[in-house]
């Protein structure tokens, strides 16, 4: 049905808007959503286990409790599954033809570094830079006015991609284990550059 007088737009309503249009009330409706989707996602990511099971042997508990029995091992003794801690390298497309969906781009990148675990954030077009500490330190609105404006890279260039994939790997390689997760943000278009694959 309609929208009551006052109350935002909220799940549907608002995907059918182009951001450009977006009142400041449906900013902030939308930052809600995102931030909830923000903390699915590290929920989700956090749960996974390590390869092998979820039951592993405590050998020297297994042994220690053994000792009360001349040394057999009666009973096993399992050690306990851990979650994973969160580790996310988000690249985040600011590039001119993703420029209306950026801010929520950001936003989601905003609310991912303020969950628990470890998250770093760049932003790319055909150059590439680290903001973690845009976001880490700044209001939403100034870390997304820094990382679409501030940021150490050429703005009005087209998007590569490729190029950017192959700076994170040469310049940030801490960033990336076997157990990190990369979520890149954008809409895929390369201009035809090599995609590095």
């Amino acid at each position: 049905g309609p929208n009551l007088e006052g109350v935002p737009p909220s799940g549907p309503a608002l995907t059918q808007k182009d951001f450009s249009q977006f009142t400041p009330d449906e900013v902030r409706a939308m930052y809600g959503v995102v931030q909830q989707l923000a903390k699915k996602l590290s929920q989700d990511m956090s749960r996974r286990r390590k390869p092998g099971g979820t039951k592993r042997l405590d050998f020297s508990r297994t042994m220690r409790a053994s000792m009360s029995t001349n040394g057999v091992p009666m009973e096993l003794w399992f050690k306990q599954p851990r979650r994973n801690r969160l580790r996310i390298v988000v690249l985040c497309d600011v590039s001119s033809s993703v420029r209306n969906a950026s801010r929520f781009m950001l936003q989601l990148l905003y609310s991912l570094q303020h969950q628990r675990g470890r998250v770093r954030s760049f932003v790319f077009i055909s150059d590439l830079t680290e903001v973690t500490d845009y976001f880490r330190s700044h209001s939403l609105d100034e870390a997304v006015q820094m990382a679409t404006s501030e940021a150490n890279i050429q703005y009005w260039s087209h998007s590569d991609f490729g190029r950017a994939f192959r700076l994170v790997l040469d310049n940030y390689p801490d960033a990336l284990t076997t157990r990190t997760v990369v979520i890149i943000l954008g809409d895929g278009r390369s201009n035809f550059y090599d995609p590095q694959l």
